[in-house]
């Protein structure tokens, strides 16, 4: 009612104000996600189409990952798997070098039941990693394939992460 009106006006004006344009994200992203959860997803949905486009006049960088995997995280919650997963599907195109990315992604893929897909996920980007992130891509392809008996992926993984000069 009014008094979430108010609220939002508040962090709306509290946005606008931040010192930087990655506090004034924050801030957005997070009244996206209470008008969404308060039953306003209309006004979510345009605050986030506004968003989108000062998101994209960022610097490819953390700032702007981090508000795509929120704007992400927001299609799940709202449109549901196949929205998301196009979405995923983008970021993933984009970034494939990034940690942060890929293990969300497969969160996303083993929240929603694609267990598997999110091993081949985890395995596929293995593949590309970088060395500082081989380690732990593998260590957990070997975890999650243990943990759901798929031992051929397990072996596989174990034997690549025995083989890396890292450990």
């Amino acid at each position: 009612p009014s008094r979430d009106r108010f609220f939002t006006s508040i962090v709306a004006r509290q946005a606008e104000l931040a010192p930087t344009i990655e506090e004034r994200l924050r801030l957005e992203i997070d009244l996206a996600q209470r008008l969404a959860s308060g039953g306003r997803v209309a006004e979510a949905n345009a605050l986030w189409s506004t968003l989108g486009a000062r998101v994209e006049t960022l610097p490819d960088g953390a700032a702007k990952i981090q508000a795509l995997v929120s704007h992400a995280g927001f299609i799940e919650r709202n449109r549901g798997f196949e929205p998301a997963r196009a979405s995923w599907d983008g970021l993933i195109a984009k970034y494939p070098w990034s940690l942060g990315v890929i293990e969300d992604r497969a969160s996303f893929l083993r929240r929603n039941g694609h267990a598997d897909e999110a091993r081949q996920a985890i395995e596929d980007a293995s593949t590309r990693a970088a060395e500082g992130h081989l380690v732990p891509l593998l260590t957990r392809l070997v975890s999650e394939s243990l943990g759901e008996t798929d031992l051929p992926r397990a072996s596989r993984a174990l034997d690549r992460l025995l083989k890396t000069t890292t450990l």
